[in-house]
């Protein structure tokens, strides 16, 4: 979603089993890294989300997901889009999952513009 580079590809062409956007961040990461992208070290706790709207460039997003009965069902990495405001959900969660937004890590382009 940061990239322009299609999920299918990501996944292939880095050969990630499975789901790209698990509870750690480290395949994320690296994957960005590989692709021309720096990302912060450490995640910074995100309190409101709101408070995306003032984030500097686009962020990789932590979330966990609430099934309809309350319960934790995990939780994965999406992406903030600085420029048109919105998160994006690689797994396009329908509305009868709750999410709680945890914390966030900026991401720009290496060659220092915001991405």
């Amino acid at each position: 979603m940061l990239t322009g580079v299609d999920y299918d590809e990501i996944r292939d062409r880095f050969r990630f089993q499975g789901n790209v956007t698990g509870r750690s961040a480290r395949p994320i990461v690296e994957l960005l890294g590989e692709l021309g992208y720096d990302c912060e070290s450490k995640s910074k706790t995100l309190k409101k989300a709101k408070a995306l709207k003032k984030l500097t460039a686009d962020a990789l997003v932590y979330m966990k997901i609430i099934g309809p009965d309350g319960c934790e069902r995990g939780g994965h990495w999406t992406v903030w889009d600085k420029n048109e405001c919105v998160l994006r959900d690689p797994d396009g969660l329908g509305p009868a999952r709750r999410r709680i937004l945890k914390n966030y890590r900026l991401v720009t382009k290496r060659d220092g513009q915001k991405s």
